[in-house]
């Protein structure tokens, strides 16, 4: 009995033991994954590289920016491009800088997306603003940027519309690929069409204004395959015929007729003798059609046709319906009494005296 029985003091310490195990396991378990996130991030400025595999979507979850930005976001030495969020204005903005998981063969047989999808949850959204619908306290905007943006050092010219006018990035003269607006309620979604993945490419998140709100940003690279014309260089050696199966050598070079060819000698025939008599037959008699208009489909003259009045209609319907259901019968009374007397009864000693008889097996010595 010795043997098998733990003291009280062996058996606390054991629970104590075990107890801190636990704790110790579920605070490693805390520590080793990021709660909430794909990616880790840190506070501000700038963050680990995000890898993008088509068709596959990157969740963050990132604490709130602190400083806001907007009155110094005005002024194009601050604007919300990858450079100054990791230098100047790190302290309201977040960038993250983009790795294409694609195979350089892959890049120009397709077209390609970048999605970004920012969300946050503002302390208070006013609706039907003037100019602005529905906004929010905390003013969030993601922007989807080529890094660096064309014309700076180490990127391709901006290209130009007919009059010489910068395009820049977006096709607009804007210096980002794709941006949110300013004072729009979450979500913010954005999209950089036809994006070049021969340049670098990071996403920025700025804190504009009002209160701080921790935000999550959700990525994907999504892949367009290229649609290839059908073929149709070989139907000019197809002859096309009109509605009277007449090939249409329209088409044809000209060419000179051929010569007529000469007229055969006329035969003599015998004068035709005369006609014989032909008595016409008289035309057969047709069977009576089916009145379509009036709804006779069978051509039975109005037996058996859709065009149903009164009783004809009714006679559908009667003897149709289903018989009603029988009353219950008296219940049984012994059968009351096995479920709702016997039954619990067996439900409860049963149970009772097996853990009773284990009980008793455990404690007499071996």
């Amino acid at each position: 009995m010795s043997e098998r029985v733990m003291s009280g003091p062996h058996m606390s310490r054991r629970r104590r033991i075990v107890g801190l195990a636990g704790f110790v396991a579920v605070a490693l378990g805390a520590a080793l994954i990021p709660a909430g996130s794909t990616v880790p991030v840190s506070a501000e400025g700038e963050q680990p590289p995000v890898v993008l595999t088509p068709g596959q979507n990157v969740h963050i979850d990132a604490a709130a920016l602190t400083v806001p930005g907007y009155a110094v976001s005005r002024r194009a030495q601050t604007a919300q491009n990858p450079d100054n969020c990791r230098t100047i204005d790190s302290s309201w903005c977040d960038v993250y800088p983009l790795q294409m998981n694609v195979p350089e063969e892959d890049i120009d047989v397709s077209s390609w997306i970048v999605l970004a999808t920012l969300r946050w949850t503002p302390r208070a959204t006013q609706k039907n603003v003037p100019e602005l619908g529905d906004a929010s306290t905390s003013q969030y905007v993601v922007r989807v940027y080529y890094d660096p943006p064309c014309g700076s050092d180490g990127a391709p010219p901006c290209p130009k519309d007919e009059a010489g006018n910068n395009l820049g990035d977006d096709g607009a003269g804007d210096p980002y690929a794709a941006a949110s607006a300013t004072g729009t309620a979450p979500p913010a979604a954005v999209g950089a069409a036809e994006a070049d993945l021969h340049r670098k490419m990071a996403v920025t998140v700025a804190f504009y204004f009002g209160q701080p709100v921790p935000y999550s940003l959700d990525l994907e690279l999504v892949k367009l395959d290229f649609v290839h014309p059908v073929d149709l260089s070989g139907d000019a050696d197809i002859a096309v015929t009109d509605q009277s199966n007449t090939p249409d050598l329209s088409a044809a070079p000209d060419t000179p007729p051929a010569a007529a060819a000469p007229a055969p000698a006329r035969a003599t025939t015998p004068a035709p003798a005369a006609p014989v008599a032909v008595t016409a037959l008289p035309a057969p008699t047709l069977a009576p059609q089916p009145a379509f208009g009036s709804g006779d489909l069978g051509g039975l003259n109005g037996v058996g046709s859709t065009n149903l009045e009164g009783d004809q209609l009714a006679s559908l319907f009667i003897g149709k319906a289903k018989a009603a259901l029988p009353p219950a019968g008296t219940p049984s009374g012994l059968l009351i009494v096995i479920f709702l007397g016997l039954a619990p009864v067996i439900s409860l000693v049963l149970p009772t005296g097996w853990m009773w008889r284990r009980r008793r097996q455990r404690a007499s010595p071996a």
